[in-house]
């Protein structure tokens, strides 16, 4: 015999998936920086900071300076996540990381009259913790995260919880100078809901290349291609591009310009598809810029900002804080 609950959950949960909302979609595949959202998403091959946990943990072994990260992301439909991040080396090649992210605010009621939205109107929340670990093995890295995933909503009378465990291993090359290369592979897993309910979440494979042309000048310019295929959904690609004109210059330790194009499709480039109109797989545009500084206590700061617009869904404003000490 069907419950209310499972009525309820089973509902929740078709409109989430309607509407974007995906319980877990919709947060696990987005990145969670300023920097990777600006340069049109994941990038297997391109090292940030901390937050390298998320998407390449092989990428942690680039590190050679404690780093710390915070991250605060708001759409404009106050919806509001956050992010942190802390990596360490440990010795001369190993290197350590924890991370968090999650949504900071209950999902916000829709008004717009809709009797479909309006049963939409409950509080959710969101939070995965991470776990990292990578190696350097001459010339190359290799990483591996594990990661906790808890997820929850409330609806009055309706109350449900679900958790998860998944891993994912990574491996970083630098061919030259001029170009790298990442690779990620990610499990799939079930979010189990109480009431033996469960929701699946595909694998992922991943690939990730940096070209930065020194005929130019090194480090000037970069551009980014990366892949990724989730368990039975159509190749997605991003592209993106960053500029650096200052380096070490005027008391300046970085600055940087950075643009991309997120969840391309080429399955489906002119017409729109289901996996289109989920929060996570929407086409997506963005634009951001960074700038570092570094103290007299050998202190390094950056700050980033992204601003991303998504098709069909609500633009973002993301905002990184980045220390190296």
């Amino acid at each position: 015999m069907i419950t209310v609950k499972y009525l309820m959950l089973g509902v929740c949960c078709l409109i989430s998936i309607a509407f974007g909302e995906d319980f877990a979609k919709s947060f696990l595949r987005v990145p969670p920086d300023a920097v990777s959202r600006s340069i049109g998403g994941f990038n297997q091959a391109y090292s940030i900071g901390a937050v390298d946990l998320f998407i390449n943990p092989a990428l942690l072994s680039q590190h050679t300076r404690k780093e710390l990260q915070f991250s605060n992301i708001i759409d404009l439909k106050s919806n509001q996540y956050a992010s942190f991040a802390l990596s360490l080396p440990v010795g001369n090649n190993n290197n350590i990381g924890v991370g968090l992210v999650g949504r900071l605010n209950p999902t916000p009621e829709d008004q717009n009259g809709s009797e479909i939205v309006k049963i939409r109107n409950y509080n959710d929340y969101q939070f995965a913790i991470v776990l990292g670990y990578s190696r350097t093995l001459y010339p190359f890295s290799i990483g591996a995260n594990l990661k906790y995933y808890r997820m929850g909503y409330d609806a009055g009378k309706f109350y449900n919880t679900s958790r998860a465990t998944g891993i994912g291993l990574g491996f970083y090359y630098t061919l030259n100078k001029a170009l790298r290369i990442g690779f990620i592979f990610q499990n799939s897993f079930k979010l189990n809901w109480e009431n033996d309910y469960s929701e699946s979440n595909p694998g992922r494979v991943g690939l990730g290349v940096v070209w930065n042309p020194t005929y130019v000048s090194e480090n000037f310019i970069k551009f980014l291609f990366s892949i990724d295929r989730f368990e039975n959904e159509p190749v997605q690609m991003n592209i993106g591009i960053v500029l650096s004109p200052l380096l070490d210059r005027f008391g300046v330790k970085d600055f940087s310009i950075r643009a991309g194009m997120g969840n391309f499709n080429p399955e489906n480039q002119n017409r729109p598809t289901v996996y289109d109109k989920i929060i996570d797989t929407a086409p997506i545009i963005s634009i951001g810029a960074g700038v570092g500084i570094s103290t007299a206590s050998n202190l390094g700061i950056s700050l980033d900002y992204c601003f991303q617009i998504k098709e069909y869904i609500s633009n973002q404003h993301i905002i990184t804080t980045r220390l190296r000490f």
